[in-house]
């Protein structure tokens, strides 16, 4: 083999040898290197506010939440030991008035033995009262006759009240001021004058009545018992 055979010989070798091992190097190169992450700097985290989000509901105002309420719900006679009364009366605060009320409703309701009025009040504060029977009830402050169905009718002022002065009182106040009947008796609200909220209940004839305050919520309860 000439010289020039011999070096073009070697040439191919190392060629073919040099090219060998630069795939090993590649394919060594491939199989120890780890997997690359993908790239989450673009991608957000959901937060807990989206994973969990809450029903989109306000608060209920607490005129909405007594109006939903019925007398019915107020405690049961066996759990009242107030007496039972037949004249006139004055109730004076339980507690020192620290603030006055806000008349915000008047729920009716029948029992077994009785009819109940409640008078919703906004603040736990304690009120008085005043109790008359009249067979003419009329309007606080004007005088104007009341309609209202009885033969006989309890009136009854709440003392310890006011009229609204906020917008929030505007709010919460009760404005209803049309007569409602349950079982044996009607009432009306007749708003509130100098600080006295007016209310009568009319009934075929005069019965035996009970009437106290309770807290949390602050309410005026007034029972009417049935006597036919």
């Amino acid at each position: 083999m000439t010289a020039l055979s011999k070096r073009t010989a070697l040439s191919k070798k190392l060629s073919t040898a040099t090219s060998a091992m630069v795939a090993l190097l590649l394919i060594t190169s491939c199989s120890s290197s780890p997997a690359a992450a993908p790239d989450s700097s673009n991608q957000s985290e959901p937060t807990v506010q989206e994973e969990e989000k809450a029903p989109a509901s306000g608060p209920s105002s607490p005129a909405d939440v007594q109006s939903e309420e019925t007398a019915e719900d107020e405690s049961s006679e066996q759990q009242i030991s107030i007496p039972w009364l037949t004249d006139e009366t004055v109730g004076e605060p339980v507690a020192p008035v620290v603030e006055t009320a806000l008349v915000t409703g008047m729920r009716l309701a029948e029992h077994d033995d009785f009819d109940r009025i409640v008078i919703d009040l906004q603040g736990d504060t304690s009120v008085g009262w005043t109790t008359r029977w009249t067979d003419n009830p009329v309007e606080e402050g004007r005088g104007e006759p009341l309609v209202i169905s009885g033969n006989e009718f309890l009136d009854i002022a709440i003392t310890g009240t006011r009229i609204p002065e906020t917008d929030e009182d505007w709010s919460l106040v009760y404005d209803d001021f049309s007569a409602k009947a349950t079982g044996e008796i009607s009432a009306i609200y007749d708003g509130t004058y100098e600080g006295r909220s007016h209310v009568v209940i009319g009934m075929t004839q005069k019965a035996p009545y009970r009437i106290f305050q309770l807290s949390n919520p602050s309410r005026v309860v007034i029972d009417i018992q049935r006597v036919g």
